[in-house]
């Protein structure tokens, strides 16, 4: 179950961004994927998931690799999905 995978992830994020220094921007990124998720019907969440994901892990890279993991995990859980 893709969803509840990434569901999870998305709950970690929310945790992990609790514990660190966010920038607004990146707090808005999870709030959008937070929204997107939500709206996710079918086998596949929309591509503007995955866009807002890998902006996501460009903005946490550097100053918050642990948090970025887990985005990671969550484009890496939407490539075996084909997404």
């Amino acid at each position: 179950m893709p969803k509840q995978h990434i569901e999870g992830l998305i709950s970690e994020l929310h945790d992990r961004f609790a514990d660190s220094d966010t920038s607004p921007q990146q707090e808005a990124m999870l709030a959008q994927m937070k929204s997107e998720l939500a709206e996710w019907e079918g086998p596949k969440p929309s591509e503007d998931f995955r866009t807002t994901a890998e902006r996501l892990l460009q903005e946490m890279e550097e100053d918050h690799p642990r948090t970025a993991a887990v985005v990671h995990e969550i484009i890496n859980t939407l490539n075996n999905i084909g997404v």
